[in-house]
């Protein structure tokens, strides 16, 4: 892909937290702008290509409590399905066993602070004998139960990872997820 000089006119405010993610990083103020620039172009044409429409957090968590846990369930196996195109978009693979590095790797930027803000902090890591995801959130225990139907259904299909069930540790702002390698 060639590269192209383009200039942008940025508020002050914007150029000091620029600045500030900037040092925080050890990065250019050019690199995080590019950076920001590519990953809400990334997520904004794929919401407008799957007809998905961005909610705001206290109305998610608003429906989330009105349904029982067949539909939570079914709610995140299908969120679970169409964000499997998002993540081979992203990556440029299939998820499968052999990409399941790369999955890991990109779970946070996508579901973190830099991605669909599922969660306020993220972390998904690769040990010897599993893979761990864990994060805090605000969106309450229903949140917290439709993330593990969400990582179970896409753990299960695309890596044949099985839930360490005496693993499952969530609360009404907090998940811990173990699967066995």
């Amino acid at each position: 892909m060639t590269n192209k000089l383009i200039g942008l006119r940025l508020s002050k405010e914007v150029i000091q937290k620029l600045e500030i993610i900037a040092h925080n990083n050890n990065q250019t103020i050019n690199f995080v702008a590019k950076n920001a620039i590519l990953e809400w172009v990334e997520i904004l044409s794929r919401v407008r290509q799957q007809g998905m429409m961005i909610l705001g957090k206290p109305l998610t968590k608003n429906l989330l409590e009105t349904i029982d846990v067949k539909k939570l369930k079914s709610l995140a196996e299908t969120t679970a399905k169409r964000n499997v195109d998002f993540y081979q978009f992203v990556l440029g693979k299939h998820l499968s066993k052999e990409t399941l590095s790369d999955f890991i790797k990109y779970t946070p930027k996508l579901l973190g602070h830099t991605g669909l803000m599922w969660f306020e902090h993220i972390e998904a890591m690769r040990e010897e004998e599993s893979v761990h995801f864990k994060g805090i959130h605000n969106l309450g225990e229903k949140w917290s139960r439709f993330l593990i139907f969400f990582f179970n259904y896409l753990m299960e299909q695309y890596f044949n990872l099985e839930l360490n069930e005496e693993n499952i540790k969530y609360t009404n702002n907090s998940l811990y997820l173990e699967y066995k390698l």
